[in-house]
């Protein structure tokens, strides 16, 4: 009878859900998940009522987050204004409506998620999941991979934030177990699908996370230093692999290029080894770099005129020096990338270890009157990278060559067999600046 009453008016959709569907106290949470998607992304004004046949007190906490869900996932255009509540009397008597807007306010997970998802934080979360005193195991390893997160965006420690991110992407992979975990399975099914939303295509796959993606992801959450330490710590590894710069694409060859690279390392000091133990960071940033003395004039950027050497090895017929290759189709969009790489370095270290002067000089008005501050600084130095490396990857997609890698201890080893069994006379000597 209701369904008919409501059938005249076009724009209302009502859904009802058996109550022999509800025995297991999930079925309800299965229909609101996969309806979110149409709510979340629907492009018109709507009003939403739900109304839950239970007295049960835990069956309201979830739909109250469930809500909460609603209104906090990114893009979400949900807005909760108002609660209503029905309570049956005993004996019979007509149910009561209760506006219990004020009643539940924003739950303490609305405001965990949130804390997560905006600002890398898992306190919140792990409090729940200690008041809660269950026991599960798959959602203490999700507590555990969100401590990661956190704790590596808090301590700029990539390696660790990619670990805690993997092992949600492996947690992630299978949903049923979250519905096996009883009452606070369903809340943290909730917090499951807020970081999916979230985290997006960083969940998706195996091996090695996405790098672009990872880059896009910081920036977006406005972890702007942690975005500058993943962009320098982890681009030459993918700038090799993925062909777009790389030092060796003939095994025939690599021996010849393993002896250049050890030869490189019998010029340092011992405590200077490590710049050498990543070959890929050596290639990318270091290699030939003495070579900038006397060709840059004054307002010339070092790093632009560093990209255009580095760029230019591509043609390098010498035997004595390593040769670049790439399969990007064009060298100026080598040169913008690397150009691109070397500056977000050059900010990256300048802030980091900023004087006085140099805050001033950063903090001076530009000539058009607008304040040029070390946040757009680093804004703008993410954005060219990540414009520029998107143009590269673009380039090399779907090539596939033949990159031949070498490792820091084979270079290592190869160093010290020099050493130990050659007439090297050259022997160590000072190391140029910046190799």
């Amino acid at each position: 009878m209701l369904t008919d009453r409501l059938s005249q008016y076009k724009e209302v959709a009502v859904s009802f859900i058996a109550e022999a569907e509800l025995e297991d106290g999930t079925q309800w949470v299965d229909y609101m998940m996969s309806m979110k998607d149409s709510i979340v992304e629907d492009q018109d004004d709507i009003n939403l009522y739900i109304t839950l046949n239970s007295d049960d007190a835990s069956d309201s906490f979830v739909l109250m987050n469930l809500l909460d869900i609603l209104v906090s996932m990114p893009q979400s255009k949900v807005r909760l204004q108002k609660i209503f509540t029905v309570r049956r009397p005993m004996r019979g008597l007509p149910g009561i409506v209760r506006d219990d807007t004020e009643g539940f306010g924003v739950t303490e997970l609305f405001h965990a998620i949130r804390a997560f998802l905006n600002y890398g934080k898992a306190d919140m979360i792990v409090d729940i999941w200690k008041k809660s005193g269950e026991s599960n195991e798959n959602i203490a390893k999700m507590i555990y991979a969100m401590r990661d997160v956190d704790v590596g965006l808090s301590m700029c420690n990539i390696p660790q934030v990619e670990r805690g991110i993997r092992s949600l992407r492996e947690l992630f992979c299978s949903e049923k177990f979250w519905r096996d975990s009883g009452y606070y399975g369903v809340l943290f099914t909730l917090i499951a699908e807020s970081i999916r939303e979230d985290y997006g295509v960083l969940l998706e796959g195996e091996g090695e996370l996405n790098f672009t993606e990872m880059v896009k992801w910081a920036y977006r959450h406005q972890f702007y230093q942690q975005t500058l330490t993943l962009i320098e710590s982890n681009t030459p590894e993918n700038m090799v692999k993925s062909g777009i710069f790389y030092y060796c694409d003939d095994e025939e060859n690599a021996d010849h290029v393993l002896r250049l690279f050890a030869e490189q390392r019998l010029r340092l000091r011992p405590y200077e080894y490590f710049k050498i133990d990543q070959i890929e960071h050596y290639f990318i940033k270091s290699y030939d770099r003495y070579r900038t003395r006397g060709k840059i004039q004054k307002g010339d950027d070092p790093q632009h005129v560093y990209a255009v050497i580095r760029t230019n090895s591509v043609e390098n017929n010498d035997p004595a020096h390593i040769t670049g290759f790439t399969v990007c189709e064009n060298m100026k969009t080598l040169e913008n990338v690397l150009f691109a790489y070397y500056h977000v370095g050059y900010v990256r270290n300048q802030i980091s270890h900023a004087n006085e002067s140099l805050m001033e000089r950063i903090n001076s008005s530009s000539s058009g009157g607008d304040e040029v501050t070390a946040l757009a600084w680093m804004k703008d130095s993410i954005e060219l990278f990540i414009n520029s490396y998107e143009e590269a990857l673009k380039e090399v997609e779907g090539k596939k060559p033949n990159i031949v890698i070498i490792s820091g201890d084979e270079v290592k080893t190869k160093a010290e067999d020099m050493r130990d069994h050659e007439d090297y006379r050259r022997g160590p000597v000072r190391s140029k600046r910046g190799e």
